[in-house]
């Protein structure tokens, strides 16, 4: 079922007209995909940012924003700057480890290595620490910020592309 699901896959430039659907993307990854790694509070401090929606059409048009489409519907998406700081990678609960971050990923290195950046960079949720890992990132030191007065824990990481 993955291997059918990603061959149906395209990666397009983030459009305005994406900016709820992306929301809701990003609200239902949280709130699924964290569940084994993030308690309910957490999570709901964590999500909580998808009410701002000000600060996420800034948030996705700001750097760079790839979208990942299956069946002309968002299966997940990256923003990354052009100095090489992926900010956020997230996919759709139902395409979860169908391989569709990791081709979001390699569109982005490729897109920052042509650009000549060296190092790309990180802050890595415990959901995305293994995944990052598995793309060839390092751990650099263990955070953890306050969302809504809670704390969250997340990875510092980086990775050479040069």
């Amino acid at each position: 079922m993955a291997d059918r699901r990603a061959a149906s896959l395209s990666i397009r430039p983030y459009r305005s007209s994406d900016l709820r659907e992306l929301i809701t993307l990003f609200a239902a990854a949280v709130s699924d995909l964290a569940r084994a790694h993030y308690d309910r509070r957490q999570r709901w401090a964590w999500s909580s940012s998808a009410q701002d929606v000000d600060t996420w059409r800034s948030r996705l048009s700001e750097g760079v924003t790839l979208v990942a489409e299956i069946g002309g519907a968002p299966a997940g998406f990256i923003t990354y700057s052009e100095t090489g700081h992926v900010d956020l990678l997230f996919t759709a609960p139902e395409y979860a480890r169908c391989g569709i971050a990791s081709q979001l990923y390699r569109c982005a290195e490729d897109q920052l290595r042509d650009a000549g950046i060296e190092q790309i960079h990180t802050e890595a949720s415990k959901v995305a620490r293994c995944f990052f890992e598995r793309m060839g990132f390092v751990k650099v030191k263990k955070e953890v910020v306050e969302v809504k007065g809670i704390p969250l824990m997340r990875f510092r990481m980086h990775k050479n592309i040069h």
